[in-house]
């Protein structure tokens, strides 16, 4: 039996990867796989950090994601309607194409705040936050 992998790293936007200082905005960074058997854990833990964020933008870096079963994309959802209503704006940043074809067909790609992966890198500088 495959253990399912996952980690939530939680940095603040001026100490992670050199970027600068970024009041209200709160990164953290999933690792490893969501999927049936985690993804209820996983949204407790992520709508735990939500509410003891001061932020109005949480940003989620999945670059590091490796496997989003459906189950993680209604996770994904949930944990951004706790956010709405917290007040907080939740950004899902760096998802793989293959994990925004999840979303698209869990039908959920929509109401989710999604910011693209862009050439390989890191996406979650603050200024480029889309806001919809």
């Amino acid at each position: 039996m495959r253990r399912s992998r996952f980690r939530a790293l939680v940095s603040r936007p001026d100490r992670d990867r050199g970027q600068p200082s970024a009041p209200g905005i709160h990164l953290v960074h999933l690792a490893g796989d969501i999927d049936l058997a985690n993804s209820a854990s996983r949204a407790d833990l992520l709508c735990a950090i939500l509410e003891l964020s001061e932020a109005s933008v949480f940003v989620v870096d999945c670059s590091d994601l490796h496997v989003l079963g459906s189950q993680g994309s209604a996770m994904m959802l949930q944990v951004h309607r706790h956010g709405t209503a917290l007040g907080t704006r939740v950004v899902w940043a760096n998802l793989s194409p293959l994990h925004r074809l999840v979303l698209d067909l869990t039908d959920v790609s929509h109401e989710l705040h999604l910011r693209a992966r862009s050439g390989g890198s890191s996406d979650v500088s603050p200024p480029e936050i889309p806001h919809r």
